[in-house]
């Protein structure tokens, strides 16, 4: 994981100066602070899934690590810790509350190693120093995965939480302290991002997954297909929403085409309309499937 230690640097380079590739390297205001080891020398390691600041104390960040569990920094991402407390070592997402920072919720992928069958979602009160196991939906068979949280505005202790899980979404009201199902009638497929919009019981939810992109506008109680969003494509999914616009969502995904190297290829819309219908952006496509 690299981090900038100031504001990014803007190089100008003419083509007749150019020089080749090789005499291009880090700067020294880019530092290096991948944890890699723990006190008992087991390597932690993986790409960065998911970064969380705290909305109070912005000097205190969590990283979510692929392969390496939980890390927390002090100092805005100079040093970092690996969290112990917390049982999971695939990660794919953790997050403040932003009107709660002692809220936090973290999720993670069946490693082959935990035993339960229930989505690996965590819940700390604490701001990220001990960890409960969620009550989350069950799965069958080796799915045991929890991918994207989003938590909602609203009164500490009453907040909209929903993650997304390999067998469905769950839901929480209070917080996170209980959980319901609240997969869209008739859907058995896999999850992989939510995002929520708002407070209480008319907050706008985003979803998509392996059965399509949906709508609430309900907090989750009921659900609205938009069936050729991600016709074209597959999953893995990612939602964003343009600030102070809930109308305004980007969607990617894997697109249906190939590149020539026989990877996959990516695609990116957008709609104006809160999820009714998408533009394709057409994004440039490098075949990598990233």
């Amino acid at each position: 994981m690299l981090i900038a230690a100031t504001l990014p640097v803007v190089l100008a380079v003419s083509v007749a100066a150019a020089r080749p590739a090789s005499a291009f390297i880090a700067p020294p205001v880019v530092k290096d602070v991948s944890a890699d080891s723990v006190s008992f020398g087991q390597l932690f390691g993986g790409r960065n899934e998911a970064l969380a600041v705290n909305p109070v104390n912005q000097q205190i960040v969590l990283a979510a690590s692929e392969f390496g569990g939980l890390w927390r920094s002090g100092d805005g991402g100079a040093h970092w810790t690996h969290v112990d407390a917390l049982p999971l070592t695939s990660m794919d997402d953790v997050r403040f509350a932003s009107s709660d920072p002692s809220l936090v919720v973290a999720t993670g992928e069946h490693d082959g190693v935990s035993s339960t069958t229930t989505a690996q979602v965590y819940v700390s009160r604490d701001g990220g120093g001990t960890w409960t196991l969620a009550a989350a939906n069950s799965c069958g068979g080796s799915a045991r995965s929890a991918h994207k949280v989003s938590i909602g505005a609203g009164t500490p202790g009453s907040l909209p939480v929903l993650v997304a899980t390999d067998c469905g979404l769950v839901r929480s009201n209070d917080s996170g302290s209980t959980w319901s199902d609240v997969t869209p009638a008739g859907v058995n497929s896999q999850f992989w991002d939510v995002q929520v919009l708002g407070s209480g019981p008319t907050a706008t939810v985003y979803a998509c997954g392996g059965a399509g992109f949906f709508r609430s506008i309900d907090a989750g109680t009921s659900w609205t297909k938009n069936g050729s969003a991600l016709s074209g494509g597959a999953v893995p999914c990612r939602i964003a929403t343009a600030p102070g616009n809930a109308s305004v969502v980007l969607l990617a995904s894997y697109a249906s085409a190939r590149a020539l190297n026989g990877l996959c290829m990516g695609q990116l819309l957008e709609s104006d309309n809160g999820g009714s219908s998408f533009t394709n952006l057409n994004p440039t496509q490098d075949g990598n499937c990233r």
